[in-house]
């Protein structure tokens, strides 16, 4: 297997810029997912990894080898599209088995390979069926299979999850997690699921409008997003945001908003501006808190949904609708003001006009 590197990649189309100046590494034997809304950019990046699009500008390597502008077919890679693309009028073993039948390998060879690859993906009972035959899950095993018994230096995936239903999206999901950390393969992975990315991805890459918005891995995106667009885009319920005002007099600096105020360090980036958006995620708000520092604010329950082992509640404030989840809670109704808040280190703030994250100096404070 090889790594894959990205320099300056950029491709426009026209006046509009689908990719712009993106950078990206990725190690020999990595899970990479590019994330991000539809229009953002992450297919277009994939298919220049493939050879199917032209950079308008910028370098393509794999491995030590520049693959800028090497034929699709000569850069060594196997890709797993939305569709499965699978022969109809072939079964599952000729599907398998077509690339090394066009590639003139030899029938032993090609019929060890296709037994291999089936006792990987599980799917030995099927070689004699058609694809009309298989459902979607075993589709697109199927489709991964084509793409595995080539070994190619890098595999890439276009939203191959994106035609199953919700339970066996799921259960695929796992299969390739495994799939990964058997082969020990480089894979570079496309979905606008969040979730997705999150489960699957050693590292994340989020794009936004053609930009790479942040690279990490997943627990650093949810805990450390860079601006705000990141912070709202990972994580499920989306984290809230609330507009605050700075006000810095004799006392300190403090964002105020409602009827509730977080203080900060004076030597805080927000200190000279005027107004500072506030973000929490679901379960960093708590009812009733008991905590000195951070914020507290006064809230109408307008909903309530009962998961079991976990509640969601849509709280009202001054208009604006926030999200709390918390564990089991039985004693809570709508219409009900409660009194709701979150620790100091739980509350991020970012520029209200950009939307960049504006991090404390030297790590203190929120």
């Amino acid at each position: 297997m090889s790594g894959v590197r990205l320099e300056s990649l950029c491709k426009s189309f026209g006046d509009i810029t689908a990719v712009d100046n993106v950078d990206l590494t990725v190690a020999d034997g990595e899970f990479v997912v590019l994330v991000g809304p539809s229009g953002c950019g992450k297919t277009t990046t994939l298919r220049m990894l493939a050879g199917l699009e032209d950079c308008s500008s910028g370098r393509i390597f794999i491995g030590d080898r520049e693959v800028t502008d090497v034929h699709p077919k000569d850069r060594n890679i196997a890709m797993v599209f939305q569709s499965y693309a699978l022969y109809p009028h072939k079964t599952v073993a000729q599907n398998l088995g077509f690339a090394l039948k066009i590639a003139k390998r030899p029938r032993d060879e090609i019929e060890r390979r296709i037994r291999d690859v089936a006792e990987i993906l599980g799917i030995e009972d099927l070689l004699d069926r058609k694809p009309a035959k298989l459902s979607g899950g075993q589709r697109q095993r199927v489709a991964v299979g084509r793409a595995i018994i080539r070994n190619p230096e890098i595999f890439l995936f276009d939203e191959p999850l994106s035609n199953l239903d919700a339970k066996l999206r799921t259960t695929t999901r796992s299969e390739l997690i495994k799939l990964h950390k058997r082969l020990n393969a480089t894979m570079v992975y496309v979905t606008h699921d969040q979730v997705e990315a999150m489960t699957m991805g050693d590292r994340i890459v989020v794009m936004e409008g053609g930009l790479v918005q942040q690279i990490g891995t997943p627990l650093e995106i949810y805990d450390d997003p860079d601006n705000r667009f990141v912070a709202g885009f990972i994580g499920s319920p989306a984290m809230n945001f609330f507009r605050a005002q700075i006000v810095v007099d004799a006392s300190g600096c403090e964002a105020r908003f409602a009827d509730a105020s977080l203080k900060l360090p004076e030597t805080h980036p927000s200190a000279s501006r005027a107004d500072v958006v506030l973000g929490v995620r679901p379960e960093h708000l708590v009812i009733a808190p008991e905590f000195k520092t951070g914020v507290q604010f006064q809230a109408t329950i307008e909903a309530v949904e009962h998961l079991g082992a976990e509640t969601l509640v849509e709280l009202g404030l001054e208009g604006e609708a926030l999200t709390m989840r918390a564990g089991r809670l039985e004693n809570i109704a709508p219409d009900q003001s409660v009194r709701v808040g979150a620790q100091a280190e739980h509350v991020l703030v970012f520029d209200a006009a950009d939307g960049r994250r504006l991090r404390p100096q030297n790590g203190a404070g929120p």
